[in-house]
């Protein structure tokens, strides 16, 4: 079963991803900055409002450590499966704790975290 994420879920994974690639939780301006991106920007993401330019959805994506693809599914735009929510989730927490991000882990959207 395919859903779109609430903007808690949203919110909720935005701080997963923060934590794997800085150790920490960001405040949206912190984000905007690690992005070289407007704030609003990046409140449209926690918002669930498209982000039309191509460039800055790149840029947000990398600020978190995934692709586009897996931006659009997490900021609640595109659908994602269950089943994959559930990978992607079980993925941030292992890679967090070892710091690598497996193949399998990196087909779903995450890319590796350069420490």
């Amino acid at each position: 079963m395919d859903i779109r994420l609430s903007k808690n879920q949203t919110n909720a994974l935005k701080d997963e991803l923060e934590e794997r690639k800085y150790g920490k939780h960001l405040t949206s301006m912190e984000l905007a900055d690690k992005a070289n991106v407007a704030l609003d920007e990046v409140n449209r993401f926690e918002r669930h409002l498209p982000i039309e330019d191509p460039a800055t959805r790149g840029r947000i994506a990398t600020a978190l450590g995934i692709t586009p693809e897996l931006l659009a599914k997490i900021g609640g735009s595109e659908e994602i499966s269950m089943d994959a929510l559930s990978e992607l989730e079980q993925c941030i927490l292992d890679s967090t704790s070892t710091g690598t991000t497996s193949e399998k882990c990196q087909r779903l959207g995450l890319r590796p975290v350069l420490h």
